[in-house]
């Protein structure tokens, strides 16, 4: 279900004042776009002017889960890993649930004011940087730094630019990880506290994306008063800092304990729909205990509060403290140890851990066969563009490989005089089919050097069912309102939907194109969030891996849809791309996920593909969605 509530208000004076610093705070991590909040406050106006509207909206939303069994810890790939860490609560979880789905930190990155306490960062969280010396040191893990001056923000855009500003303190981030990478060339990946800023994730996925790791983010689209409930269960002693919002008095609040005062922040949450962890900006921590921390914790000597703003209604300060390390009581470590144990173990649990969508299915099911809807045509001639957006193109071709050597430099040539011909930037989703599977990982090589890396196009790479003809055969939807689409880009691994790495998109939304809404997903895999790999099937049927990864592909898909758009709109059209001996099983699957959705998913044109071999190692099925409709006049 979803709330919209959207008022104009003219404002002078102390209200303009008093909005204005709520904009500049619920918006900092984010200035331009926020997407799928559970709840979410914000307010639109001009950072000065004597008179002005603002627009004020806030919306809410929820929806129901089912789940099937995930794989155990020891299953996972394990990687060493660089932790973001800001002093705050949420890169702190970020570690713990690091180590609980399997991965180590080994060095902490941090970026600090290069003399301001409190620096209007849109990346990073600048107040109680001090205190993050003695968290590295607590962790027993090495720190490296670097600085960064009020100002540095200077790609403010949703999406990272491929030729960022030197200046830009993204750049800061990334020049401070390459060199982490050098030093400790054993790291593959990154850990953030991302959980509903896109400017941040996005950010975060770009450099992790140049510089060849992983970008790790389980915090992701978590739900607000779940990260209140990993605070509380993973014992993290966090104190408020920072507080920026109506209804937090930093007077009252800063240096009290953030699971002592959630019934403030609750309070706040109902009266102003303010983000209960504090997502948008109304407060911020600083973590002085948690089972990272050996045998030490740090112990406040010092707090001083400065108020920055001290109206009646949405008074702003922060705090500048002083901390020292000191033992931990034994008491303190044996709890330590347990919840760590309890992690690894994955003997603790939050609602979220399992991803909306994914449905069950029992081995019998995986039993039945049937052949409807199976498709014994060209694949490509079923992904036309949906009659529905008609300022869609595509661009077909057919290129021989006999008697040539399709490697890298054929493929990467291939490519570039496509992207030529289309002018790759109006691409939103390409579809390649080879006569080898082992011309996929070489095809993928080349294509990732040709096609942007941000906002990149959907991808389909496959082997067909009929592979005699030595050919390679190119499909490519365009749009000329490529750039006014929303696109969902997820790299990281998170609990929410699985990403890919590198240049692929998870799905695309035009809206009022000729007055509709169209929402594609293509290419999407049956994919773990967690792991990014292909989930461990969940029980012993001879089809249970088909099964297991075509219910991940659905949630995949409908979390990619709910992304874009909490409202229902039809789904016109589902391809199932099956390796071939399982295609007689997709009808059946597809029905299962039908009668477990209580969304109600009815596709008015199904059809199965079989094809020899899809791109990514394991994997078994795709799932091509689209979904339109004719705009309502509201």
């Amino acid at each position: 279900m979803i709330v919209f509530h959207i008022s104009t208000l003219p404002m002078r004076g102390r209200w303009l004042s008093m909005f204005v610093t709520n904009i500049r705070n619920v918006m900092l991590r984010e200035p331009l776009s926020r997407s799928r909040a559970n709840s979410f406050f914000g307010i639109f106006c001009p950072r000065s002017s004597d008179e002005t509207k603002c627009v004020i909206l806030s919306f809410s939303f929820s929806h129901s889960q089912e789940c099937v069994k995930r794989r155990s810890n020891n299953e996972r790939k394990r990687m060493k890993l660089i932790s973001l860490v800001s002093g705050g609560k949420d890169s702190i979880l970020s570690m713990l649930q690091a180590v609980r789905y399997g991965h180590e930190p080994v060095v902490i990155a941090h970026v600090r004011p290069d003399v301001e306490e409190d620096v209007n960062s849109f990346m990073f969280q600048t107040v109680g940087s001090s205190a993050v010396t003695q968290i590295a040191a607590a962790c027993n893990l090495p720190l490296r730094i670097a600085n960064v001056q009020s100002g540095q923000s200077v790609d403010l855009s949703l999406h990272y630019s491929e030729s960022p500003d030197k200046a830009d303190e993204v750049e800061t981030l990334f020049h401070l990880l390459q060199d982490i990478k050098r030093e400790f060339p054993e790291v593959q990946g990154v850990t953030s506290g991302a959980i509903l800023s896109n400017y941040q994730r996005l950010r975060v996925e770009a450099i992790c994306d140049r510089l060849g790791l992983v970008s790790v983010a389980y915090l992701w689209m978590r739900k607000p008063f779940e990260i209140l409930d990993m605070v509380e269960r993973l014992n993290v002693h966090a104190i408020i800092l920072k507080t920026a919002s109506l209804g937090l008095d930093p007077k009252k609040l800063i240096g009290r304990r953030l699971d002592e005062i959630r019934g403030v922040l609750e309070k706040t949450e109902e009266l102003y729909g303010s983000h209960l962890a504090g997502e948008g900006g109304e407060y911020e921590t600083t973590v002085l205990d948690c089972p990272l921390f050996v045998s030490e914790r740090l112990q406040l000597t010092e707090m001083k509060v400065v108020i920055v703003d001290d109206n009646d209604y949405s008074p702003t300060g922060f705090g500048v403290l002083s901390t020292e390390l000191a033992p931990k009581e034994e008491a303190e470590k044996e709890a330590s140890s347990r919840v760590l144990a309890e992690l690894k173990a994955n003997q603790v649990s939050f609602l979220s851990d399992e991803m909306s969508h994914l449905f069950s299915f029992t081995e019998s099911d995986t039993a039945v066969k049937e052949e409807e809807n199976m498709f014994d045509g060209d694949p490509m001639a079923l992904l036309s563009v949906p009659e529905a957006a008609p300022t869609f193109s595509t661009y077909e071709n057919v290129f021989q490989l006999e008697g040539v050597t399709p490697d890298e430099t054929f493929f990467t040539r291939v490519l570039k005089s496509v992207a030529d011909e289309i002018n790759v930037a109006t691409a939103f989703y390409f579809v390649v089919a080879v006569p080898q599977e082992s011309l996929l990982p070489v095809l993928r090589t080349a294509y990732e050097a040709v096609v942007p890396h941000i906002r990149p196009p959907m991808r389909l790479f496959f082997v067909p069912h009929d592979h005699s003809d030595k050919v390679m055969r190119v499909k490519v939807w365009c749009s000329a309102v490529k750039s006014d689409a929303n696109v969902l880009h997820n790299q990281s691994l998170s609990c929410w939907a699985a990403g890919r790495l590198g240049a692929v998109a998870e799905g695309y939304m035009f809206r009022d194109v000729d007055g509709k809404t169209v929402v594609v997903a293509g290419g999407v895999l049956g994919l773990d969030p967690t792991t990014g790999d292909v989930p461990t099937p969940v029980c012993a049927g001879e089809n249970s891996a088909f099964f297991t990864q075509f219910m991940y592909a659905f949630a995949n898909a409908l979390n990619y849809y709910s992304y874009f758009i909490q409202t229902s709109i039809p789904l016109k059209r589902l391809v199932c791309f099956v390796e071939e001996r399982y295609a007689s099983y997709a009808s059946v699957a597809w029905r299962l996920c039908q009668a477990q959705n209580k969304a109600n998913v009815e596709a008015e044109d199904v059809s199965v593909i079989p094809v020899c071999k899809l791109e990514t190692e394991g994997c078994l099925v795709a799932l091509h969605f689209e979904w339109s409709k004719v705009n309502d006049d509201e």
